[in-house]
């Protein structure tokens, strides 16, 4: 019996204009459809409604960064953009690293990545 890869998503909106759009439910149907066209279950969602990607100080970002040595998980899902993670590149830099230390697979907008993407 082949072992299913399980998943973790992280999705974020800060404004209120962003909420009023459901633009945290369409990021989540998203990042479901992705994890399950990847043939992977999804075993934990992380969500930060309504906080700024200008800060690095998030519940379920933090919750995220101190799970990363958790081998239940192998891939973490991250919204259609990087500045889902983060607005600063840095501070993309900075918890992107953090968990491909930790082996972690990280996929945005449908891609792996290895490094950073550039954000517009």
């Amino acid at each position: 019996m082949k072992r299913m890869t399980k998943a973790a998503l992280y999705a974020r909106v800060s404004t209120d204009a962003q909420q009023k759009e459901g633009t945290i439910e369409s990021q989540i149907v998203e990042l479901k459809r992705q994890i399950a066209d990847a043939g992977q279950v999804l075993v934990k969602e992380y969500i930060d409604d309504g906080y700024s990607g200008s800060l690095l100080d998030r519940p379920a970002l933090e919750q995220l960064r101190t799970r990363r040595e958790d081998r239940s998980v192998r891939r973490n899902l991250f919204s259609l953009r990087a500045d889902r993670i983060a607005r600063e590149v840095a501070y993309q830099s900075i918890i992107v690293s953090e968990l491909l230390k930790y082996g972690k697979q990280i996929v945005i907008n449908g891609k792996d990545y290895i490094e950073i993407p550039r954000t517009s």
